[in-house]
């Protein structure tokens, strides 16, 4: 759907939650960077007291840090500066674009919660 239409909206029980352009709406999503790097379990420790309010998920493939809704990319910069001044090496640093998918799940599940 996202490369046919250029706007969207969602429906729940007859009523619109949210609409407009693509663009307009994924602009509103939460930043999240993918991290491949030496000690990825101890990226929570080094993260834990910024002021970013970071959620971050460490697995197999690295870790993830998801960032608030609104939130400067002038923080990656930032997280990549707190994480080689803790010692651990970045093989890569990467921020992941939202879809269209991604975004629906995410409002839905906030209405699922309501």
């Amino acid at each position: 759907m996202q490369r046919t239409c250029d706007a969207v909206a969602i429906v729940d029980r007859g009523r619109v939650i949210r609409q407009g352009p693509i663009t307009e709406l994924l602009a509103g999503t939460s930043l999240v960077v993918e991290i491949e790097c030496s000690e990825p379990d101890r990226v929570p420790t080094l993260l834990e007291r910024t002021p970013f309010g970071a959620q971050i998920q460490v697995g197999p493939d690295g870790v993830a840090v998801t960032l608030a809704t609104g939130t400067s990319r002038d923080v990656i910069a930032e997280v990549a500066r707190l994480l080689v001044e803790g010692g651990v090496s970045l093989y890569r640093l990467q921020e992941v674009h939202a879809s269209l998918e991604s975004w629906f799940l995410e409002v839905t599940s906030r209405l699922e919660a309501e």
